[in-house]
């Protein structure tokens, strides 16, 4: 089993991640969130200075689209949760807020702040960039990829 890594500093440290996992999307709410269209994920992740888990989470599109002028694709505000559950139980969780993408492929861009934490990550804050990547914009289940650019501290 790998070695777990705390998070001790104070100061914000720079923090990245990445995974390729499960994108389900259907039509309606997810449960707990306002909106429509709901984008639920599962993916093994690797984060610096966290170690690997699985980040799961849920979005929805929460207004109507905003047309960007280019062959009828635009831009739908969302916001939803995820959580980070690392191999040991430890959990990061985090809400999201942001904008999705679409034209071939589903694209959501998406800040995030730290609101929690358990065991190694209790009292963690910070935040920065959530984005994921997938090849369809119909409702069904695809594989994306994530990619998690910011800080952490503690």
């Amino acid at each position: 089993m790998p070695e777990e890594t705390p998070l001790t500093t104070s100061k914000p440290a720079a923090f990245s991640g990445f995974g390729t996992g499960t994108v389900t999307t259907t039509s309606g709410a997810c449960a707990g969130l306002n909106g429509s269209n709901c984008w639920s994920f599962s993916a093994p992740f690797k984060g610096t200075g966290i170690g690997t888990g699985t980040l799961t989470g849920a979005i929805n599109n929460v207004t109507s689209t905003i047309s960007t002028g280019t062959n009828g694709a635009g831009l739908q505000p969302g916001g939803g949760g995820a959580k980070f559950t690392a191999s040991n139980g430890d959990t990061i969780t985090f809400e999201l807020l942001g904008f999705d993408g679409y034209l071939s492929q589903e694209e959501w861009f998406l800040g995030y702040a730290v609101t929690g934490g358990t065991g190694r990550f209790a009292g963690a804050s910070g935040g920065g960039i959530f984005t994921f990547a997938g090849p369809s914009t119909t409702f069904g289940t695809t594989t994306a990829s994530f990619i998690m650019n910011g800080a952490l501290a503690k």
